[in-house]
């Protein structure tokens, strides 16, 4: 899933007015208690899983059969849906099984999917693959052939926690494909993971995730080389900590146009006097017309070209 509409932060954050608990979904969740975790969109990526959760835990290749990962309609996150045992296209869905959360991550992705998504303890079945990494292959796209994985693995299937789309008139006809629906918009994804992180969950859940390494704080540069020195003073003053504001863990530096030479010294400087390391460097698009990036419940359209450097705190 991707992170909350306008209208459900707005809502979740009244609900969230002066409470800390483990667990504050405004719909009723059993607690995962450590039990394994099926995952199928945005938390199959290492990128969004250390936003939010300050680390990358293990998984495991696995597939959920009797459903079907659909679109939600006009969006570009997924919800999987009880599938049509007649369809003649029908395909089990990948994903990864996590079996290694904690409490407070266990909540983190309570709060993080929708109180459209039903969690519900169902089977799921752990796969043998020849490739080795369970990543790359639950990202990539369903075989007809993947059943038969199920087939030659020869054990039982396990229970773990899915979170089911509850509403099927709002599934698309299309099924959700990472390369089409996050991979292009993954920057987006990640500012807005980085969002959630820093205004949408309770005080508790966020500093468990910062005590381990999470969120994300973005940066956007502005003007030509003239600015990288006040530039680098403000993402120095980002990654130590000024006054009563904590050190960030991670920072992203957004750059477009004369900015983008900017961003590359301010990052070599950083490395080089020990601030922080470059995580990764990847290019994309500023999103929409809207003065920010598109949100859970809009679309958005590409526009002016941008260079992302992600940077981590060294400690």
């Amino acid at each position: 899933a991707f992170v909350r509409s306008p209208w459900l932060a707005v809502r979740r954050k009244a609900f969230l007015v002066g409470k800390t608990s483990v667990q504050m979904c405004s719909v009723p969740r059993e607690p995962t208690n450590g039990k394994p975790v099926f995952v199928y969109g945005s938390l199959m990526w290492h990128s969004v899983l250390q936003v939010l959760l300050g680390r990358v835990p293990k998984a495991k290749p696995a597939l959920l059969i009797g459903y079907d990962r659909r679109r939600i309609r006009g969006e570009r996150f997924p919800g999987v849906v009880e599938a049509d045992a007649d369809a003649a296209d029908a395909l089990p869905v990948r994903g990864l099984v996590i079996e290694d959360l904690d409490e407070h991550e266990g909540a983190m992705c309570d709060e993080f999917e929708d109180d459209e998504y039903d969690k519900r303890l169902i089977q799921v079945h752990l796969v043998k693959i020849a490739e080795e990494d369970a990543w790359a292959w639950a990202t990539a796209p369903a075989s007809i052939d993947d059943s038969s994985l199920v087939e030659r693995n020869g054990k039982e299937p396990m229970k773990a926690f899915v979170y089911i789309w509850t509403d099927p008139a709002q599934v698309d006809d299309e099924r959700w494909r990472p390369s089409r629906d996050f991979v292009p918009y993954e920057n987006a994804y990640l500012k807005m993971c980085g969002e959630f992180v820093a205004e949408e969950i309770p005080e508790d859940l966020r500093t468990a995730c910062l005590r381990r390494g999470g969120g994300l704080t973005e940066l956007v540069l502005t003007g030509g080389r003239a600015r990288v020195a006040a530039s680098l003073e403000d993402a120095s003053a980002l990654l130590r900590g000024s006054g009563d504001k904590a050190a960030v863990n991670a920072l992203r530096l957004t750059a477009s146009g004369d900015s983008i030479a900017v961003a590359v010294e301010i990052a070599k400087q950083l490395e080089i006097r020990g601030v922080a390391r470059i995580a990764r460097i990847t290019t994309g698009f500023s999103q929409g017309d809207e003065g920010a990036e598109p949100t859970r419940r809009r679309s958005s359209r590409r526009n002016t070209a941008c260079l992302y450097v992600y940077l981590a705190r060294d400690v």
